[in-house]
């Protein structure tokens, strides 16, 4: 489970995201899961890029259906729109959306400050641009590559935001919910009994991961595909679709991604029962939430109603010893409260990291380089930029520095494997659950009455 929304040749700044999984057994198919996935995401588009008129969304499985055409992208785009019904997905925010401007088309959310959302929790209200995309398949890809997709159990989509662009400058609010189709994790485990007809008690292994994570995970299965394929039209056929969604986007020049303040909350309903949750450095787990705020998915359904919701936090927020863009804004701070200049070597010996000196002062340099910072007429010194918009522009053109890192020498740019744009994680997890078929019940009311009868003759 995981998303990765980025526009091929832009940077963007994702200020909130909300990842939410819900588990439920399927109606028809208990030993089967039904999952859905809600992404909340606030938008910022910072100055001095084009209005974000359109983003790639990036899934890691199949959440595509065959079409006349080709496939048709299964991604709802959730409905923000105050007065609207409320929705069971909504009760991490404080109360449902309300218009700010609605000349402009601004919402506003309230949501907690720090995960979990508790009773007496400090709150912060957000208004950004209500966005409304229109999903698409991509145009870059034809009907071989969207099958070919398909068939490595991954989906990318085009949010098509040309009826609702959002300016420099400007917040926007998104809601997507997506069903997979497929997904592309080892298939439930069943624990057949003696003497039972099927089996009963079924166990699945999941993950939740980070887009780097994502992106490393899709290119090495392009790459082992075309290179270990006896079939030279397969192996085109691959190339193509890894020029198109690597070459021509994840890693075309000037294409970063942010996430500042990420949380996944995975929730399980029913009689699924989630065991063995682990997560790798990136993420930050804070516990299970108030199982109270959460509503049903579906009133008077007892699969549908949450029994287990545990919370991870992650993003820039919560790795900033090496974050890029934080180690920045330090230096940053620190011009401001002396007045604007000092000499690098001060900046380096003062705020560096632990055993990151040559790094940060390659950092200190590569910010006098964007326009950050400027030169000053005494040599070894820098005088902070006054402008504030300016300053903006050379965070961005800092961090597609960083972006264009990938597949570049240590040696080169060490300063930008040290200080990272985008943290990994990796969230790991079991559930279990039991499911009695039809067929199944029937035996066990078989067995149960001859067991009785039994008991009864020995009687």
């Amino acid at each position: 489970m995981c998303i990765d929304l980025f526009r091929p040749g832009e940077c963007i700044t994702l200020e909130f995201l909300l990842e939410q999984v819900w588990f439920r057994q399927q109606r028809d198919a208990a030993d089967e899961l039904e999952i859905d996935e809600i992404y909340d995401i606030l938008i910022y588009n910072p100055h001095g890029n084009p209005p974000l008129d359109w983003l790639w969304a990036l899934f890691p499985h199949d959440c595509t259906r065959r079409a006349k055409d080709g496939r048709e992208p299964q991604v709802e785009v959730g409905s923000l729109q105050p007065g609207t019904d409320p929705s069971p997905w909504d009760w991490a925010f404080k109360g449902p959306p309300i218009w700010k401007d609605r000349s402009q088309n601004e919402i506003e959310r309230t949501f907690a400050v720090d995960p979990p959302l508790v009773r007496d929790a400090s709150t912060k209200s957000v208004v950004g641009v209500l966005l409304a995309p229109d999903v698409k398949m991509p145009s870059e890809l034809d009907r071989e590559l969207q099958d070919a997709l398909a068939d490595l159990k991954k989906t990318v989509v085009l949010l098509d935001l040309t009826s609702c662009p959002l300016a420099a400058g400007k917040r926007g609010w998104l809601q997507l919910r997506v069903r997979p189709a497929s997904v592309d994790e080892p298939a439930a485990k069943s624990q057949r009994f003696p003497f039972m007809p099927e089996p009963f008690q079924f166990s699945r292994r999941l993950s939740v991961m980070c887009p780097v994570l994502l992106r490393d995970k899709i290119d090495v299965l392009l790459s082992h595909e075309i290179w270990n394929t006896k079939n030279p039209q397969a192996a085109q056929k691959y190339r193509r679709l890894s020029n198109v969604l690597f070459s021509q986007g994840i890693y075309r020049s000037g294409t970063c991604v942010r996430i500042e303040d990420h949380r996944i909350s995975i929730i399980t309903c029913g009689d699924i029962d989630i065991h063995e949750a682990t997560c790798s450095k990136g993420a930050t787990f804070y516990g299970v939430i108030p199982q109270r705020v959460m509503p049903a998915i579906e009133a008077d359904d007892q699969r549908s109603t949450p029994t287990t919701a545990l919370h991870w936090a992650c993003g820039a927020h919560r790795n900033r010893e090496f974050d890029l863009v934080h180690n920045a804004q330090r230096v940053v701070d620190r011009l401001s409260y002396i007045g604007r200049e000092d000499s690098i070597e001060e900046i380096v010996r003062d705020l560096k990291p632990s055993g990151k000196h040559e790094a940060f002062s390659g950092l200190v340099g590569r910010m006098r380089d964007t326009g950050i910072l400027k030169p000053h007429s005494q040599p070894g010194f820098v005088v902070l930029e006054a402008d504030q918009k300016t300053r903006e522009q050379g965070f961005a053109a800092l961090r597609k520095m960083y972006a264009g890192s990938h597949g570049t020498n240590d040696a080169q740019l060490p300063f930008l494997k040290d200080f990272p744009d985008l943290h990994p994680f990796r969230i790991d997890f079991r559930l279990s659950w039991i499911a009695v078929s039809k067929k199944l019940q029937k035996w066990l009311d078989s067995f149960n009455k001859a067991l009785g009868l039994r008991q009864n003759e020995s009687g």
